[in-house]
């Protein structure tokens, strides 16, 4: 090896140190928030599982499920499309042209918003009949429309703060939004039981809705000239970006809205309520571990996206650093779960333990396959993106469906699982093929040393919760967390820089 090659590799090795460290930091600090709206949820949670118990989940379950559907299928893409068209204007043209476009934006949010008012006031009856077979719930569905309308409007508002890169801003809102609810929510639910679970969410969306719209007028002043044909024609390019997410929206949300459909019909309402709880302990809050990846990684491997080896380099790093994060989170959600149900919500949905525990593969593979996924956006290939968003929900629709009627909840959180491993196969098939991405030594090492030890806590504990299956599961999530920690120290110096700060 010569002296040039020597002094090469003593600068790639802090760079990569630092790639690492800026993986975990970011990680930390957005996870960070997402546990606080985790534990203000985890008070709402407990007190609507108490107020409404497990029929009344499922009936917020169905509504959230519509609310979804529809709005991403009206929503014209613009909370997604004008986060990079307004970044990119923000950081380059000055305070001035971003102010002219934050009035195209805001054009096509009230667009988009009334839209989706339109759209569920006049499909409320179909929603009905085709969710509850009846038409009673009809006018639920036309007051969720508002609903439709207000999510849209925020999620617009936001992604303004988010590109002007007012981060503590988006924070705030996001915890108020979280503190909020528990003071809206519940009192609504308390008071009117299930007839309030309707008010209740509209409320939530004004509210939302408020103090979104407080902090980004404070900075952008509404104009009353935003309705003009100028704003029109200059958002149209909002439109072709926004588009194919659009429809990957609708194939999202239509599979849940399916699945949750299905359930209400082959099994009871009850069923949907645990789905839901089990779902959301499983994807949602054990998902805090990858919020970072859509605020620093994907600008990352969007500058990266021409560069081969480099981007196959940030790829890697933060598909290992997402499996010794999430492993201990899996191993200690396996080995506690029948405390943080009912921490989370109540005695009553305990029989979703079953669906968790074969959830826990779900979790491992999302953090093998979502570094991945993002390549398609990344290149720009939307398209692509929508084709494998709809071959991925076709698949876990069919599979959730006949899993249900095979084995109940069990069944769903096998689906859920091996669908998340059929993308694995798609992403990293399709990223392979068309962009030469590889998977590094250490990704390797870190999945065939992980995987193993997860798939063996959820078998033994498979078998029920005595003394003989609590022991040996107990000291694997033990050695999972030692070996996490070691290799996260091994790859950031977490110690060393410890030591160093408090000596």
């Amino acid at each position: 090896m010569d002296a040039q090659s020597a002094e090469n590799i003593k600068k790639d090795e802090p760079q990569e140190g630092k790639q690492y460290r800026d993986i975990l930091k970011y990680t930390g600090i957005f996870g960070g928030v997402q546990g606080l709206n985790m534990l203000a949820g985890l008070v709402r949670n407990k007190l609507t599982a108490i107020i409404l118990g497990t029929s009344g989940y499922g009936y917020i379950s169905i509504y959230n499920s519509a609310i979804s559907l529809i709005n991403n299928s009206t929503n014209l893409g613009i909370s997604f499309s004008s986060i990079k068209n307004l970044s990119h204007i923000y950081h380059n043209e000055g305070e001035s042209a971003a102010k002219e476009y934050v009035s195209v934006i805001r054009f096509w949010s009230f667009l988009a918003s009334f839209t989706g008012i339109i759209v569920c006031f006049l499909l409320a009856g179909y929603f009905s009949n085709l969710t509850f077979e009846s038409d009673e719930f009809t006018n639920d569905f036309r007051l969720l429309s508002l609903v439709v309308g207000l999510t849209t409007f925020s999620a617009c508002e936001l992604s303004i703060l988010k590109a002007t890169r007012r981060i503590s801003d988006v924070a705030r809102i996001s915890l108020m939004g979280a503190v909020g609810s528990v003071f809206i929510v519940v009192p609504i639910y308390y008071l009117l039981n299930e007839k309030g679970i309707v008010p209740a969410l509209l409320a939530l969306a004004t509210w939302i809705a408020c103090i979104t719209s407080y902090y980004t007028f404070s900075i952008y002043p509404f104009e009353k000239g935003i309705f003009s044909k100028l704003n029109f024609k200059k958002g149209l390019s909002l439109l072709k970006l926004g588009i194919s997410f659009i429809i990957a929206g609708i194939f999202g949300s239509g599979a849940e809205y399916l699945i949750r459909a299905y359930i209400t019909k082959t099994g009871t309402i009850d069923d949907v309520g645990l789905y839901n709880a089990g779902f959301a302990i499983s994807v949602t809050y054990m998902g805090m571990i990858f919020v970072a990846m859509e605020n620093d990684y994907f600008p990352k491997l969007s500058s990266l996206s021409e560069k081969t080896k480099e981007r196959n380099v940030l790829m890697n790093n933060q598909i290992e650093i997402a499996i010794w994060l999430i492993s201990p989170m899996i191993a200690g959600l396996l080995l506690f779960m029948p405390i943080i149900l009912p921490l989370l919500y109540s005695g009553k949905f305990l029989p979703a333990q079953d669906m968790i525990l074969w959830t826990s593969l779900f979790m491992f593979f999302k953090a093998l396959v979502l570094p991945v996924a993002y390549l398609t956006l990344a290149k720009g290939e939307s398209v692509v993106y929508m084709i494998l968003q709809l071959i991925y929900d076709i698949f876990f629709v069919g599979v959730s469906f006949i899993l249900y009627n095979l084995f109940g909840l069990k069944g769903l959180g096998m689906s859920i699982s091996l669908s998340c491993f059929f993308d694995i196969i798609l992403n990293w098939g399709y990223s392979y093929w068309k962009y030469g991405f590889k998977g590094s030594k250490r990704t390797l090492i870190a999945s065939i040393v992980m995987f193993p030890m997860i798939c063996s806590m959820m078998l033994i504990l498979n078998y029920g919760r005595t003394i003989y299956t609590l022991i040996p599961a107990s000291i694997l999530a033990i050695i999972i967390s030692v070996i996490s920690f070691y290799f996260l120290n091994k790859r950031t110096g977490l110690v060393e820089k410890f030591l160093k700060r408090n000596s």
